[in-house]
């Protein structure tokens, strides 16, 4: 598969049936994964032998619905809808302790932490940036609000990557954490949920249309290296 690289709008070829790709800025899709128009999924089946069966270790119950978490120097960063971020200690896995917590204003879907912030995926709130440089007392650094419903995210030298449902794929500029700015967009054909970003391209899940690989090619910060 190949892409035309081209301002304000991408073109996927070699797909049957052709589909294009409306309302890009500054994104180049290298691959989307479809077939017979019903979504392709991966799946990886690990094999686990009898003796090396997972065993439950510990256990916290969230004051919310923890929907992601990400973890980071013996801390577990919860996502935790209508309760915001929940800081967990977890470096005793078999007793987790609630270090800390931030009501954010939406619903917690997902959530990044990278340099002492947690980047947190809040529904119709947008992008919250939360200082986690004292975890039991979490503060607001800055936000954006994105057109629909934040999801899922993830940083990359300073780029922000917001799965933002029915409005497709965000990239904000992060590397100044209380004024982000909007870099480009991508309106995926059906709901973007999740994102992943490796060597310089994006990965997003979408609803009923699969995997969409794309690569952002518009202006990036000061120091940030180009893929």
């Amino acid at each position: 598969m190949s892409a035309s690289q081209v301002t304000g709008e991408v073109t996927v070829e070699n797909l049957r049936p052709p589909l294009r790709q409306r309302g890009v800025r500054g994104l180049q899709a290298d691959a989307h994964l479809h077939r017979s128009g019903f979504p392709q999924f991966l799946a990886v089946r690990p094999h686990l032998r009898r003796s090396l069966s997972p065993t439950l270790r510990g256990s916290y119950d969230t004051a919310g619905e923890a929907w992601s978490v990400s973890v980071s120097g013996g801390l577990a960063y919860v996502a935790d809808g209508q309760s915001g971020l929940q800081i967990i200690d977890v470096s005793n896995p078999t007793s987790p302790q609630l270090r800390g917590a931030y009501d954010t204003p939406g619903g917690a879907n997902g959530v990044f932490v990278s340099g002492g912030l947690a980047y947190v995926a809040d529904g119709q709130s947008g992008l919250q940036i939360i200082d986690i440089s004292d975890p039991s007392s979490p503060t607001l650094r800055g936000f954006y609000d994105t057109p629909r419903n934040a999801w899922d995210v993830f940083v990359s030298d300073g780029l922000a990557y917001v799965a933002d449902e029915w409005n497709g794929l965000h990239i904000i500029d992060v590397s100044n954490p209380t004024s982000p700015t909007l870099r480009g967009s991508c309106d995926t054909p059906r709901n973007a949920w999740d994102v992943s970003v490796s060597d310089g391209l994006a990965y997003v899940a979408g609803e009923g249309s699969g995997l969409w690989i794309l690569r952002y090619t518009g202006p990036r910060p000061a120091g940030a290296t180009r893929p």
